[in-house]
């Protein structure tokens, strides 16, 4: 079989994680410190030729190949349903008024709880 460039560039193949490839760079921070970056996901050809398409480019100049394991798309996964989590806990903007209009007559009945008693006190001893 005749390899075409074009025939399998950038694609992932989701049924077939053997073929996928991650490419990082790692860039050093600070002592002992590194920071990755994905700059692309390839593709292994049939071959054994690897087609990468680069969406950032290292100005370190170094890239490193992995083989794309099912953790990585686990962690991905995990990522979201954080996402969706801390959007279902976050209160729907109209529901801020009902809030903000509880409080206040919380706060406002705290504020003037004391005055009542002093008004009913008084009351009392006359």
């Amino acid at each position: 079989m005749e390899h075409s460039g074009e025939q399998e560039a950038g694609t992932p193949f989701p049924n077939q994680s053997a073929r996928m490839k991650l490419v990082d760079t790692v860039t050093e921070r600070a002592p002992g410190k590194t920071h990755w970056t994905r700059v692309s996901m390839g593709s292994a050809n049939s071959d054994g030729s690897i087609n990468v398409r680069l969406d950032a480019i290292p100005i370190n100049g170094t890239l490193q190949l992995r083989d794309w394991e099912r953790r990585e798309s686990q962690r991905k996964i995990k990522r979201e349903e954080n996402r969706s989590d801390k959007v279902k806990n976050q209160i729907p903007p109209y529901y801020v008024p009902y809030l903000l209009s509880n409080n206040f007559a919380i706060i406002f009945t705290l504020l003037l709880l004391p005055y009542f008693f002093h008004l009913t006190e008084s009351t009392m001893k006359n």
